[in-house]
């Protein structure tokens, strides 16, 4: 069976039961028909790539209308199972739930090295007590916030390990935001006002959002400041 995203051969989960098949790409989950609820199955899965460089929040609704199921070759729909929106078989009735959504709820993370992406500089990965990391550039200060971070401000307040402050860091990415990359889904992004107050590059197929190195360290807090002027 392969990928409908992807078209990548899906790796079958033999602890599962082979009832779950997980593709090595994007990380989106294939669940059989008559399988456990969807979060027990998902948890069952050991099989998780190590990496989810494609892995996205939502599957992209006009190539999604045109895939065919990987068991049994029947089309898809649209269907919220159990509150996450994955596609169904007409067929068969297995499910497909994209990668992001599925690690999540299977509590696996991937922390990988991202590329940032105004500077192309591999992004620090710094640890926020109780919560997922955060990946910040040691030349830009430009910081990458994934969907599931929690809040933003609680985020960068509480990061540890920021790079020291170099000129150049942006307030605002201005006419250039429509040119910036989403470092882990490689699609453009789009002008996005978080909380109605950040001006942020946000990515339309994982949500992931890029905030402007001097807005970033601002929020951090008053420490972060004072080491600008050291």
């Amino acid at each position: 069976m392969a990928c409908p995203m992807c078209q990548v051969l899906l790796a079958v989960d033999d602890e599962a039961a082979r009832r779950a098949s997980v593709c090595p790409s994007c990380s989106a989950a294939w669940i059989a028909a008559g399988s456990e609820p969807l979060e027990a199955a998902l948890a069952a899965i050991r099989n998780w790539p190590a990496d989810a460089p494609s892995a996205t929040l939502e599957f992209p609704s006009a190539a999604a209308a045109h895939w065919l199921c990987p068991e049994c070759s029947q089309t898809l729909e649209v269907v919220d199972a159990e509150l996450v929106a994955a596609l169904r078989c007409t067929g068969c009735e297995g499910r497909l739930v994209p990668g992001l959504v599925a690690r999540r709820i299977a509590g696996v993370t991937a922390r990988r090295t991202l590329a940032c992406p105004l500077c192309a500089e591999a992004m620090w990965v710094l640890d926020v007590p109780g919560k997922e990391p955060v990946d910040v550039c040691p030349v830009c200060s430009a910081t990458w916030f994934d969907w599931d971070d929690g809040a933003l401000e609680t985020a960068l307040q509480g990061a540890v390990g920021w790079p020291p402050f170099r000129a150049g860091a942006l307030d605002e990415f201005g006419e250039r935001v429509d040119e910036i990359e989403c470092p882990v889904c490689k699609v453009l992004c789009e002008a996005f006002l978080h909380g109605g107050y950040v001006s942020a590059a946000r990515c339309p197929a994982c949500w992931g959002e890029l905030i402007p190195g001097v807005t970033a360290r601002r929020i951090a807090g008053d420490g972060q400041r004072r080491e600008w002027r050291d």
